[in-house]
Formats: structure tokens, C-alpha cells, sequence
């Protein structure tokens, strides 16, 4: 019992600082409205919540890395999907993003629990650790090559966001869609 209640104080404490540093950031940027601020942290909660849902269902028992790993990748593809689905339906605006993100978050919720994992299929995840790290070391290599070429060949480019990928999106939210531009 002190174990839950000492896994929700802290999490309720990161929330707050969480919370308060978006809050000292986001006014010290001139960013006044408390209705901004909700939806921030609307839109960044509902894909967490319903990460940890899915991932306490399929895997219910993992350690507390692998388990904040695994949210964190869910809630990242939960907003990335939403975003691909909204675009191509020309809806991409915070609504419907709302709305998309409320909607998952409730199957998430409502959805059947899976079934136990057996011992047999516990040992065959523990089998396979030797090729994920494998799989993660080549990734990793290859990742490692691709930015050092990419900084030796186009340094002035390399991570150019504010000319390049900024507006891209910038464009993509006027449109309402993800388009050509």
C-alpha cells in the first residue's frame, strides 16, 4: 500500500512541476491565456493516458524503464497517427485532435483486458532480449553514420528547423491538412 501511494505522490509531483514549468515558460513568452495552457496539457494527457492503459494491459508486468519507454513510444505513435489521420481528412485542428485523442482514450478504457501471459510466453520474450540488442546496437551504428555524414557534407543544414520543418507544419495547420507545399 506505501508502495502506490509513494508511485502516485511522486507522480502527482512531476505533474505539478511539469505544469508550473510550462506555465513559467509559456508567460514569460507572452503567452497569457489560461485556455491555452488547458489545452496543452489536454492534448498532452490524453495520449499519456491512454499509452499507459494500452501498455499496463498488454504488458502488466514490466519494470518501471521498460514500462515509461513503452508509454512514452504509444503516446508518441497515438499523436503522430492522429495527426496522419486528421490531415488526410483535412480536419487538422485542436478540436479534432481533442476529439480524436478523447475518443482513443475511451476504447482504451472501455476495451477487454488481454489474458495473463503464460510462463512459456514470458521465456520466449526473455529469449529474444539478445536480438533486440542486437537489432538496437546496428540502429544505433547506422544512426550514428547517417549524422556524421549529414554533418560533414551538409553542416549549414543539418538540423534547420526554423527554415525548413517549421514551416512545413506551420503551413500544414493553416490548410487544416497535411498537403504538398
Amino acid at each position: 500500500v506505501l508502495g502506490r501511494y509513494d508511485v502516485r505522490l511522486s507522480t502527482g509531483l512531476l505533474v505539478g512541476l511539469l505544469g508550473a514549468t510550462t506555465i513559467v515558460l509559456g508567460w514569460s513568452a507572452g503567452y497569457h491565456a489560461p485556455a491555452a495552457y488547458l489545452t496543452f496539457w489536454v492534448l498532452a494527457a490524453l495520449p499519456l493516458l491512454t499509452a499507459k492503459r494500452i501498455v499496463d494491459r498488454v504488458w502488466p508486468s514490466l519494470s518501471a524503464i521498460d514500462q515509461g519507454v513503452r508509454i512514452s513510444l504509444a503516446a508518441l505513435a497515438i499523436v503522430v497517427g492522429c495527426g496522419l489521420v486528421l490531415g488526410a481528412l483535412r480536419m487538422l485542428n485542436v478540436s479534432a485532435y481533442l476529439c480524436a485523442e478523447a475518443a482513443l482514450c475511451a476504447a482504451a478504457f472501455l476495451a477487454a483486458p488481454h489474458a495473463a501471459p503464460t510462463a512459456a510466453r514470458q521465456t520466449a520474450a526473455g529469449d529474444r532480449l539478445p536480438q533486440q540488442a542486437l537489432v538496437a546496437g546496428v540502429t544505433g551504428a547506422l544512426l550514428a553514420f547517417a549524422i556524421a555524414f549529414a554533418m560533414t557534407h551538409a553542416p549549414l543544414t543539418l538540423y534547420d528547423s526554423l527554415s525548413y520543418h517549421l514551416f512545413f507544419s506551420a503551413r500544414w495547420l493553416q490548410d487544416h491538412a497535411l498537403s504538398i507545399v
